[in-house]
């Protein structure tokens, strides 16, 4: 190779490097463990609220972190949650949508759980897969169907067929 045609590969290609090298390097990563406050270290779902916080379903809690350190709710310190074996969840503005190791559904809404069975609308107490629909609505999928969250209450929004 030349040393005009060396030059030249150099000028237009440091820059790249220069940049990409820098880029990377505003990056930073940092572990969490048990060590550092988490209830175990196993995270089954991962959410950020619109307030900010960073939230973790574990098999032992739910865990709130502010970005220095955690804060975990489970059935010993949270009245109305009843399992602290938390698998799925959804973030709705500032509320959580948890489903639970036995696919229980469930609200955190300013500090307080509460779990939603048949008498709120839904057709049982186990629901598979819970989603936001295309308006934003909470969508839960059970056996049955599935049903929307709306005035604090489910409603059947779309019925399974025995053949689907």
């Amino acid at each position: 190779m030349s040393r005009l045609k060396f030059q030249f590969c150099f000028l237009i290609f440091a820059p790249i490097f220069f940049f990409i090298g820098g880029a990377s390097a505003q990056y930073r990563f940092d572990q969490w463990t048990a060590d550092n406050g988490l209830p175990q270290n196993s995270v089954t779902s991962i959410a950020q609220t619109a307030d900010g916080y960073l939230w973790l379903t574990t098999n032992d809690g739910l865990v709130r972190f502010d970005g220095v350190g955690f804060t975990v709710f489970n059935k010993g310190n949270s009245p109305n949650l009843a399992n602290n074996r938390l698998k799925k969840m959804l973030a709705d503005g500032n509320d959580l949508w948890i489903l639970t190791d036995e696919n229980n559904p469930v609200r955190f809404r300013d500090g307080e759980f509460k779990q939603f069975t048949t008498s709120d609308g839904l057709a049982s107490n186990i629901a598979s897969f819970l989603t936001k629909g295309l308006d934003g609505t909470v969508l839960i999928y059970e056996r049955e169907g599935v049903f929307r969250f709306e005035n604090d209450a489910f409603t059947l929004a779309q019925k399974f067929t025995d053949d689907e």
